[in-house]
């Protein structure tokens, strides 16, 4: 799984979805650095797609700190 991961991210780049692919397979495979590195790539790529947000949240909560009186996204997207 990884190995297709890696191919679609190295065919769209630009799509966040893709990094989300990659960063699923990765965490099925406990490779928690490359989990982050893309699911950070995905919200970069694409800030809304919460997916990635609420992952990256779980995972390590220092990569998605609000400023002081910002709603969490998940009350947002509701």
């Amino acid at each position: 799984m990884l190995r297709d991961g890696e191919r679609y991210v190295s065919l769209h780049p630009h799509l966040g979805f893709a990094h989300k692919i990659i960063a699923d397979a990765a965490y099925q495979v406990a490779n928690w650095a490359l989990d982050r590195k893309h699911l950070i790539l995905a919200l970069q790529l694409d800030p809304e797609f919460k997916h990635s947000y609420l992952n990256i949240r779980k995972l390590d909560p220092r990569f998605a700190e609000l400023p002081p009186g910002w709603l969490p996204p998940e009350e947002i997207w509701d």
